[in-house]
């Protein structure tokens, strides 16, 4: 399957032109770097910006309507986020994914929600059981409307709201790093896998067995769903050859 993300080099790219959104300064909800880091952060993640692209500094201060100060700030936090590189005189570089950092990843990420769920069993908040259930209904209606995208937003809230019933906020900031650094390889593979009809019969049995008050087997349920969902994504990347 033919795909731009394969290319080992791409060009400088010129962003579109268009009338820039002013970021908000210190009068605002959000400082111009945090808004520029948002930004471009969501354009990694949609693959708006694509894995060994260069694009300028000055390409996104234009761009989005900020001057060069708040950008290279957001590109130092970004890069210390693992996405990006600074490159001499070719600006900033979108790193591409790595099949071992990202199997790595995973292997925290599977145990630290395996973890939120057997808190999240031990707790049995009514507020919070009720909120999976309404994420895993939502799942399943984007799946009967064949809307990968209504999928992947509300499989993005069913894994926010279960790390969130731990109600352990070191484990909230923790998993939220490493949720990040997967969104981009699982966007690369999400109209290459089959439809993930198990993975929310999955998500349905680990909320019932969070209602039952069953903690060690909410966490072996959801440690092995983890563990299913990398190897399948690894194997895709690989086999598309969207990992270096």
């Amino acid at each position: 399957m033919a795909s731009d993300w394969r290319r080992s080099a791409l060009p400088i790219r010129v962003l579109r032109r268009g009338r820039p959104e002013r970021l908000k300064g210190v009068d605002g909800t959000m400082t111009a770097t945090e808004r520029a880091y948002s930004e471009i952060k969501r354009r990694i993640m949609d693959m708006t910006l694509a894995p060994n692209e260069h694009v300028l500094e000055a390409e996104l201060a234009q761009d989005l309507g900020v001057s060069r100060t708040p950008i290279r700030e957001a590109v130092l936090m970004l890069r210390s986020d693992g996405l990006v590189d600074i490159v001499p005189r070719r600006g900033v570089r979108i790193r591409p994914v790595s099949a071992d950092q990202l199997e790595g990843i995973y292997d925290v990420l599977a145990l630290l929600e395996a973890r939120a769920a057997e808190l999240a069993a031990t707790r049995q908040s009514s507020a919070r059981i009720a909120a999976l259930d309404s994420a895993v209904a939502s799942m399943s209606s984007a799946l009967r409307e064949r809307d990968l995208d209504g999928w992947e937003g509300a499989d993005d809230d069913f894994h926010r709201l279960l790390v969130e019933a731990s109600e352990n906020d070191y484990l909230v900031a923790a998993a939220r790093t490493s949720v990040d650094r997967v969104r981009r390889a699982r966007r690369m593979t999400m109209r290459l896998r089959p439809l993930p009809t198990e993975s929310v019969r999955d998500h349905a049995e680990l909320v019932a067995l969070i209602r039952a008050g069953r903690a060690a087997d909410a966490f072996a349920s959801h440690l092995a769903h983890r563990r299913r969902a990398a190897e399948l994504l690894v194997t895709l990347l690989r086999e598309n050859r969207l990992v270096v």
